[in-house]
């Protein structure tokens, strides 16, 4: 029972130092490249520098404990950061007391709003959501293939 909602006490019964090795050789190369990284990111976001840090290291922890994907990438991005820096712009300074604590009220929220989406038996509202998602994301492909002929018809005429 506890395996289930902690795949982690499967993954200790087979690791050994090998593993070990090579899971400390991967945290390492990635806390080289996260931590200026989420750093830039925090500055970005209008928050001081090592709020980044938080950011970088706390979630991945945390993820651990549930499972593993060699897929997902657990962390800060310059669009979250973006969105967070002018989402709150209007409310507060960037930087200012007020404007951390709505940045922690607003990661809060956003977290609270996932781990309700986690549910299988709230469809009403996953359906929906999934449905418009996949409208942005077929939006933002033919955006960015429209941008690249835009770019490779512009440079064709530009040699002639």
């Amino acid at each position: 029972m506890v395996s289930r909602i902690f795949p982690f006490m499967e993954l200790l019964k087979s690791y050994n130092v090998v593993k070990f090795k090579a899971d400390a050789i991967a945290g390492l190369t990635v806390a080289l490249v996260l931590i200026p990284q989420s750093m830039a990111y925090a500055q970005l976001a209008g928050l001081p520098a090592y709020y980044g840090l938080y950011a970088s290291f706390l979630p991945p922890m945390i993820a651990a404990l549930f499972g593993s994907s060699r897929q997902l990438a657990t962390g800060p991005v310059a669009v979250v950061s973006l969105m967070t820096a002018a989402s709150l712009g209007p409310l507060a300074t960037a930087g200012s007391d007020s404007f951390i604590a709505y940045a922690i009220l607003l990661a809060l929220i956003v977290g609270a709003f996932q781990f309700l989406l986690c549910f299988k038996t709230w469809t009403c509202c996953q359906f929906p959501l999934a449905s418009c998602c996949e409208r942005i994301h077929q939006w933002c492909c033919n955006y960015y293939r429209h941008i690249a002929i835009v770019k490779d018809v512009w440079s064709l005429c530009r040699r002639s």
